[in-house]
C-alpha cells in the first residue's frame, strides 16, 4: 500500500527521487529531507530529526523486497534504483503514521530486519531508555544491517536487539509493545488482505466476548 501511495503521484516527489537515486546527487541528504519536508511528505519535528540524524544512502539492500523465506542474494546500493526512492517515501510515511507511539522509552517490535534502516530511525525516536526488537528470517539482512548500524551509528546498537527468526512467531519474551512495525513482505496481497482481516475478526470476537462476559457479571 506504501509503495502505491509513493507511485501514485511521480511528479510530486521526482525531484526527491532523482536525487535518491542518482550515483552522484546534486544536493546532500539533508536538502534532500528538507525538500520531502516542503512538499509536505514530513509534517512531524521528530521524523523531521530522525531523517536528518539517518542517512538512507549509508544502507544496502541485499535482496530485493521477499516473503519471510530464504532468496537469493544480489548486492545492490540502496540507492541505486528508483525503487529506493520510492522506498524512502515508503519510511517516512511510516515513521509519521507511528511518531505518536514512537516516544521515549517505548518498547518497538519490528517485524522484518531489511536493511536496518527503519530499526535505526525507530531507535533514534525512542532514546536510550527505549528498545527496538528487530526480527527477521534471513541472516543476511541482519548481519548487513548490525553492521552498517555499528559503522555509522554505534551508540543505537545499545538500542536495538535483533534476532533470527521468523516474523510470524514474534517475540513474546519482550511484550508488551507500544508499537508493532510490520515492514516484512508477504507472499502476496491475498495473503496479506486475509491475514489481516483475520486479525480483525479474532480481535472483534475477544472483544464481544468480554463485553458479553462484563454484562453478565453484572446481572449478578
Amino acid at each position: 500500500f506504501l509503495r502505491c501511495c509513493s507511485r501514485a503521484r511521480p511528479s510530486r516527489f521526482r525531484h526527491g527521487r532523482q536525487l535518491c537515486t542518482s550515483s552522484e546527487p546534486e544536493m546532500t541528504h539533508e536538502e534532500v529531507i528538507s525538500l520531502f519536508q516542503q512538499q509536505g511528505l514530513i509534517r512531524s519535528k521528530r521524523v523531521l530529526e530522525a531523517c536528518l540524524a539517518i542517512n538512507p544512502r549509508l544502507f544496502t539492500s541485499p535482496t530485493p523486497p521477499t516473503s519471510d523465506a530464504s532468496v537469493e542474494v544480489s548486492e545492490e546500493p540502496f540507492a541505486a534504483a528508483e525503487d529506493a526512492a520510492n522506498a524512502m517515501v515508503a519510511y517516512i510515511i511510516t515513521l509519521e503514521l507511528l511518531e505518536k507511539g514512537l516516544e521515549k522509552g517505548k518498547n518497538v517490535l519490528d517485524l522484518g530486519t531489511g536493511t536496518g534502516f527503519t530499526a535505526a530511525c525507530m531507535a533514534h525516536m525512542v532514546g536510550p531508555l527505549g528498545r527496538v526488537i528487530s526480527l527477521d528470517k534471513n541472516k543476511l539482512h541482519q548481519e548487513i544491517a548490525i553492521d552498517t548500524i555499528g559503522r555509522h551509528y554505534p551508540h543505537l546498537l545499545k538500542r536495538i536487539e535483533f534476532h533470527e527468526k521468523s516474523v510470524f512467531s514474534g517475540f513474546p519474551e519482550a511484550a508488551p509493545y507500544d508499537v508493532v512495525h510490520v515492514g516484512a513482505a508477504v507472499p502476496s496481497t491475498f495473503f496479506s488482505l486475509f491475514f489481516s482481516l483475520f486479525s480483525l475478526l479474532v480481535s472483534s470476537l475477544l472483544f464481544l466476548f468480554s463485553l458479553l462476559c462484563f454484562f453478565r457479571i453484572l446481572k449478578f
